[in-house]
């Protein structure tokens, strides 16, 4: 999850370009292989690629991939240009893509067709008729009647009475960290 960040850089720098990040997620742990454990991470970290359950490791084994997280950047034909372990390597992967992209369309060997994806998030009904998108924590304020609630995934406080009736929003919805006015401050997932 540290590296979402890293993933979420790259696929808006090359978002109009032919190159598609494809998640793979290798369970470290029993536990870890449900696949409704899976769906909601990626829901509630709102994650925008696809992502694979290789919970026998069959695409972890072939790729001789041995550490979380690992990165495999994969050109056209299929083969295997890079690996790159750990966390912390935006630039490498930023470079590794990026020299991979002109190498390719130099050649004429890129296609920009969209595949053919459907997001969880916007399959679920749940989701897209909910007011709310993960909420995490809730305060209470019985002296004045109100109850604040952490909308993570809207990326803002919503703050009702105890009925649950809206008063007011506290933050833009938009993703960032900056201090200002009711409508105009932003948060990153608060919790």
């Amino acid at each position: 999850m540290h590296v979402l960040p890293d993933l979420e850089f790259i696929e808006k720098k090359y978002k109009d370009k032919p190159f598609t990040v494809v998640g793979v997620h290798s369970a470290k742990f029993d536990n870890e292989k449900d696949l409704e454990a899976i769906r909601s991470a990626v829901l509630r970290y709102n994650v925008t690629h696809p992502v694979v359950n290789d919970g026998d490791m069959y695409l972890w084994r072939e790729l001789g991939v041995n550490s979380w997280p690992t990165f495999v950047v994969v050109a056209p034909n299929g083969k295997v240009l890079a690996q790159i372990s750990g966390e912390g390597h935006r630039k490498d992967l930023d470079d590794v893509v990026g020299a991979a992209l002109e190498f390719y369309d130099e050649r004429k060997l890129l296609q920009n067709n969209s595949l053919p994806l459907a997001l969880e998030k916007d399959r679920d009904s749940r989701l897209i008729t909910s007011p709310l998108k993960f909420p995490g924590k809730l305060a209470i304020d019985v002296q004045n009647n109100r109850l604040f609630i952490s909308d993570s995934n809207h990326n803002r406080i919503v703050v009702t009475n105890l009925d649950g009736e809206f008063i007011c929003q506290v933050g833009s919805s938009e993703e960032g960290l900056l201090d200002g006015q009711f409508d105009t401050a932003s948060f990153n997932r608060p919790q």
